[in-house]
């Protein structure tokens, strides 16, 4: 690291320091459990592994593979739930992915994406 400083329209730059490493621990992704395809217009339940010293779980339902944020909706799952229950959605597929926040706010990856089949 540096230190730097202005002065009037002149910036000073101090002599490098030493090397600092800094790791973030950010919680593991969770994975979703795979489902057979679903009955249009029937609830369902999506499921997960559950992931250590999780505050809640963010999960995302989409029509889009790519998750575009016009055709994806995010709902908050507070820990130790590692399931919810979907009321029935109209024939077509579907795509979810879920990652945990841990309690200082650090998130994890998303899990890989399910595509669940509505029929």
């Amino acid at each position: 690291m540096r230190a730097c400083a202005r002065r009037g329209d002149a910036h000073l730059i101090g002599a490098p320091g030493d090397a600092v490493r800094v790791q973030v621990l950010r919680p593991a992704a969770p994975r979703l459990w795979p489902l057979d395809p679903v009955q249009a217009g029937a609830p369902f339940t999506l499921a997960w592994t559950g992931v250590p010293n999780c505050a809640y779980y963010e999960l995302q339902e989409s029509t889009s593979a790519a998750f575009d944020p016009g055709a994806t909706k995010t709902t908050r799952i507070f820990h130790p739930g590692q399931k919810v229950t979907l009321p029935g959605r109209p024939a077509g597929r579907l795509y979810f992915r879920v990652k945990a926040v841990d309690q200082d706010n650090q998130a994890s990856a998303w899990s890989d994406p399910l595509a669940v089949e509505v029929q």
